[in-house]
């Protein structure tokens, strides 16, 4: 939560860090950083990577995305994001330093890389991580039909039609975030998208909601919001947080 206010503090303002800041804190499933999940850990490693990078440190901003793809295997996606904020960053330097894009290019997927030869070494599968999503449920499938199966399931309260519904609400947050999120800065929009994809293609939105938490900037774009729609999201987020904890 530090590193994340000081990211937004240092782009923006106090006000506006304070407002994302508690807009992350009461999100409805924001308990799941203080449980046994990964997503503690790729929060403050995201965060990081994004005030590093308005500091310009490249090169250890390069080193945490590392870490981060060795901690969940979406934190690849912090690579082409990584990249596109470098190239844009730096294209008013007169001597862009080599060994800055040497690190953005090389590290960040080694840590996903030595992950998946650790499992190899391990359980004899390299692409465990991969092939465990079965064991959850999760099958490759269209987005039109996943969402079709959604939406009638919800129409018709067929089985497990709350959960889905609220996974439903939880996507619709995010794409509708995804046009201010480009005017913030495009490579952020990426960065969302990309988060949404493996969940797209899976024949299931199951932990969407807990995925959501890892998109940080989309808590920049609440906090931007006027007043009205600021405090709307307060007073729906937190009961729901509450809801969802008990």
């Amino acid at each position: 939560f530090v590193i994340f206010y000081r990211w937004l503090s240092v782009v923006w303002n106090d006000s506006i860090a304070k407002r994302g800041l508690i807009a992350l804190a009461i999100f409805p499933t924001s308990f799941f950083l203080i449980s046994v999940y990964s997503e503690s850990t790729l929060l403050i490693l995201i965060s990081a990577i994004f005030l590093l990078v308005e500091r310009g440190k490249w090169k250890q901003a390069a080193m945490i995305a590392l870490i981060a793809s060795a901690t969940r295997p979406v934190g690849i996606f912090l690579w082409p994001t990584l990249m596109w904020l470098w190239f844009d960053k730096t294209k008013t330097d007169s001597v862009r330093k080599k060994f800055d894009f040497l690190s953005i290019f090389f590290l960040p997927p080694c840590g996903l890389i030595m992950f998946t030869l650790y499992l190899w070494y391990q359980v004899g599968d390299p692409l465990a991580w991969l092939h465990g999503q079965g064991n959850y449920g999760r099958n490759l499938i269209s987005p039109i039909s996943l969402l079709y199966a959604y939406l009638k399931n919800i129409i018709k309260r067929g089985e497990y039609w709350s959960r889905h519904l609220f996974e439903m609400v939880a996507l619709v947050f995010v794409i509708s975030c995804l046009p201010r999120l480009k005017k913030i800065h495009p490579a952020y929009a990426l960065f969302a998208v990309l988060n949404l994809v493996p969940s797209l293609f899976s024949n299931t939105l199951t932990s969407l909601q807990r995925f959501v938490l890892m998109i940080v900037p989309l808590f920049i774009v609440v906090a931007m919001q006027k007043r009205f729609v600021y405090f709307l999201y307060l007073a729906v987020s937190f009961p729901l947080l509450l809801f969802s904890v008990a």
